[in-house]
């Protein structure tokens, strides 16, 4: 086991110590029951029962109808298939397992709206932990006033906790975060299998969905298999971090600062020039076999990325490193602001098998008058990257311009500390190349090239 002395040691024990992405099953295992505490069991009976140990309730459906503020429902062992949404409209109530028990709630009979947990108006300070859920049209939701039409009171469910579980076979995204839903931690769950029955081809369910949620942390994650998007932060998102997951099989992107989000959703007052990303963080990510971008970044402002490894990302579409352009719905009074001051430090890009030429792209569109993705300069330094079938490339559609990583450098007026080459990836996605050591997902900040941190600040 990795301690704080041997961080010292190199990238290889920061990353043993940091790097553990998915369910916790000790933490979920040794928990302690505290409070007050209403029982589910498949034994459970929902007329004659009270939720104490010796009469449970059935469903978890009647336990969240009788629960008051700030207590627990426990799920003993067992699958509970629930006709209906779990909705829970009073603070600081907790859903999870009985400790040392694993429970399954099966939401997958779900053909319209309803979704699997729903942390409705009313329900701040909310978790769920070490349980399951199956299907639902969103796994997990939460619920916000922004349309219910009181300008003044637009609050979402706040400061909910998802940890350790597992998620998925939802028929639309896995977790979706509505409008002025903030301060959510999503942390170490295993998230997959969104967008049930959705075409290939034609598919808008992300793993995790962020409509202008602020402070949002997305950490320790497991995401994998999701149809599009793995997960993306968007509408004026706030100073969300997405940090130390394992993303793979996306047919989208791994990771979006930024997207592209309907005109009505975005806080004006805040927000003006309708950014859809405002400080966002991807770091210690290891982002793996996507058919869109590895990170993309859509109309940021102060966005980073560093410490990320992108592994054969970019398979179909984009590049594994992408500044896009939103649209807005096309609306005349939106903004579509290009990113601007993103940064791009110690990522490892690696692309060994898939045909991708292009490693980074600025895009530019000749729609509504010319739309660019990126005003202003881009700090982007210290990276490595490599490609298996040959010499990397760079695409820079503002002034139309391609070249290779040598003319890149100029053309960008950056990456004079990157270098490309193999960074020689160990099983864990490590590098074991001397010059890339300190970049990817198991680098410290500043990976090893002195001055580099500052860049951050």
């Amino acid at each position: 086991m990795c301690t704080a002395v041997c961080v010292l040691a190199g990238p290889a024990c920061l990353h043993a110590a940091t790097f553990s992405p998915g369910v916790q099953a000790d933490v979920c295992n040794r928990a302690t029951l505290s409070g007050v505490v209403r029982y589910v069991a498949t034994t459970g009976n929902d007329t004659t029962g009270d939720g104490t140990a010796a009469r449970p309730y059935r469903t978890l459906l009647r336990a969240a109808e009788v629960v008051q503020a700030n207590e627990t429902i426990v799920l003993r062992q067992g699958t509970y298939v629930e006709a209906d949404e779990i909705r829970l409209r009073v603070p600081g109530v907790t859903i999870r397992s009985y400790p040392g028990e694993w429970a399954i709630v099966d939401r997958r009979a779900e053909t319209e709206y309803g979704s699997g947990i729903y942390f409705y108006v009313g329900s701040d300070g909310g978790a769920l932990e070490c349980v399951e859920v199956r299907g639902g049209f969103y796994a997990v939701s939460t619920e916000t006033k922004w349309d219910w039409g009181d300008p003044d009171d637009r609050a979402g469910a706040s400061r909910i906790r998802i940890e350790n579980t597992k998620l998925h076979s939802s028929l639309r995204d896995v977790v979706k975060i509505k409008p002025n839903s903030d301060d959510i931690i999503i942390r170490h769950n295993e998230i997959y299998n969104s967008g049930v029955n959705e075409p290939p081809d034609d598919c808008n369910a992300e793993g995790i969905d962020n409509v202008n949620g602020d402070r949002t942390l997305v950490a320790h994650n497991h995401i994998h298999d999701i149809c599009s998007t793995g997960v993306y932060l968007k509408g004026g998102a706030t100073d969300g971090v997405i940090e130390y997951n394992l993303i793979e099989r996306t047919g989208g992107a791994g990771i979006l600062l930024g997207f592209d989000t309907s005109p009505e959703y975005f806080d004006l007052t805040v927000n003006p020039n309708y950014y859809e990303n405002i400080r966002g963080i991807a770091r210690n990510n290891l982002v793996r076999d996507t058919g869109g971008s590895g990170i993309g970044f859509y109309a940021s402002l102060d966005a980073k990325a560093y410490n990320n490894t992108l592994v054969d990302t970019a398979s179909s579409f984009h590049t594994p490193i992408y500044f896009g352009i939103t649209f807005q719905d096309w609306d005349p009074e939106a903004g579509r602001p290009a990113n601007r001051n993103p940064t791009v430090l110690y990522n490892i890009v690696s692309q060994p098998g898939t045909p991708t030429q292009q490693v980074v792209a600025i895009r530019y569109s000749t729609e509504l008058g010319g739309l660019s993705a990126l005003d202003g300069a881009l700090r982007i330094n210290a990276n490595c990257y490599w490609r298996a079938a040959g010499a990397a490339w760079f695409d820079d559609g503002r002034t139309n311009w391609s070249g290779n990583f040598a003319q890149w450098k100029t053309h960008i007026g950056g990456d004079g500390s990157t270098r490309e080459t193999n960074p020689q990836l160990d099983a864990d996605s490590l590098p074991q190349q001397a010059v890339c050591m300190g970049r990817g997902h198991g680098g410290a900040l500043g990976g090893g090239v002195p001055g580099m941190a500052l860049l951050l600040e």
